[in-house]
């Protein structure tokens, strides 16, 4: 027999331990991703929270507004409801009534307002 045959055969009768089942350093690698994912899953609802918050509340100044019983009142709150809206997002021109004094509104400058904040507010 061959030296390195003798080896051979005392090294066959070695078996080597079973691998334990103890989740080793690169398998914790995936809580981070983990984490990771969870973080932008609530950044993204929240920026759909809050895009929609405004404009439940511009929805419910704008009924609260139309209550407004003098049309003076009305026609300014209307007014700052349109401007507190384009901070939000880009209003097509307003109806030409939108720079009239107040004493020349009339019920149906109002109206034509509201419907420009209306489309303004459902986009």
């Amino acid at each position: 027999m061959k030296p390195f045959e003798i080896v051979e055969a005392e090294l066959r009768d070695i078996h080597l331990p079973s691998l334990p089942d103890v989740v080793g350093p690169g398998g914790f690698t995936f809580l981070p991703l983990a984490f990771l994912l969870v973080a932008v899953l609530v950044l993204a609802v929240l920026a759909l929270y809050r895009q929609r918050r405004w404009r439940h509340q511009a929805q419910a100044a704008l009924a609260a507004t139309l209550a407004a019983e003098p049309l003076a009142a009305r026609w300014q709150g209307l007014l700052t409801l349109r401007a507190r809206v384009a901070r939000h997002t880009p209003l097509p021109e307003p109806p030409d009534c939108a720079y009239w004094p107040p004493v020349r509104v009339g019920e149906a400058e109002v109206a034509a307002l509201t419907e420009h904040l209306r489309q303004g507010i459902t986009r």
